[in-house]
């Protein structure tokens, strides 16, 4: 497949492609608000040309048209825009990111990951509380893109519950999946200074260490004071 070079765009041209994009936390997917094509790929008309978003997300993050090469998704997500999630590759070089990916899709009989179906588990409800990803991530020792990954039902499909995903970027309590309130919050920090456990705190609360952790380190819920 011929791509079309991409023209020098005007700073009009710049901020209508911005404001098509929503993004998020830099380790996050950030989704294409405008047209997509068939294969869920976002479009923009510049200079009355269409060109794929990402080939021009690309563009405007590394001042290079990637050309003949394609542009790769580490998130598998291809409405999304985060120039961290794209890199350019050869048509052999796409084949072989799917193949491995395709591989690893069935969780841990693929023998290729570290985590087990708790972790995945709790990997999936963290994301339900509204913790970054990327503390996710540091958590279990993988890439964003992992967690992205499977949050999002692209790997370990085999216990994806997309009815119990999450539903959106909201804060602390306003979130719909959320079993924490403010002052649970402020009563879980104050009890930590006083010395107890992070076992004992997530067994007084019903949540996880992890979560409690998180929590206590001011990691999540930093709104509440």
């Amino acid at each position: 497949m011929a791509h079309k070079p991409i023209p020098a765009l005007t700073e009009r041209q710049k901020d209508r492609f911005h404001k098509r994009v929503k993004p998020g936390y830099p380790d996050e997917c950030w989704p294409w608000l405008g047209s997509v094509d068939r294969d869920g790929y976002g479009m923009i008309g510049i200079s009355y040309d269409s060109y794929r978003a990402t080939r021009v997300a690309y563009y405007l993050a590394t001042n290079e048209d990637p050309g003949e090469y394609l542009i790769i998704h580490s998130c598998d997500n291809p409405n999304c825009c985060n120039p961290r999630h794209l890199s350019k590759g050869t048509t052999l070089d796409n084949i072989e990111d799917r193949v491995k990916k395709k591989r690893s899709a069935n969780g841990e009989s693929s023998g290729l990951t570290d985590l087990v179906l708790a972790d995945v588990e709790e990997i999936r409800r963290l994301d339900r509380e509204g913790v970054r990803q990327g503390l996710i991530a540091e958590k279990f020792g993988v890439t964003s893109a992992c967690i992205s990954n499977i949050v999002n039902g692209r790997t370990w499909i085999e216990s994806f519950d997309s009815a119990t995903a999450r539903t959106g970027r909201m804060k602390g309590e306003l979130h719909p999946m959320s079993v924490m309130t403010s002052e649970k919050v402020r009563s879980m920090r104050e009890l930590s200074e006083t010395g107890l456990s992070r076992a004992e705190l997530a067994r007084r609360f019903k949540v996880s260490g992890a979560l409690c952790s998180l929590i206590v380190r001011r990691k999540i819920w930093k709104h509440v004071l």
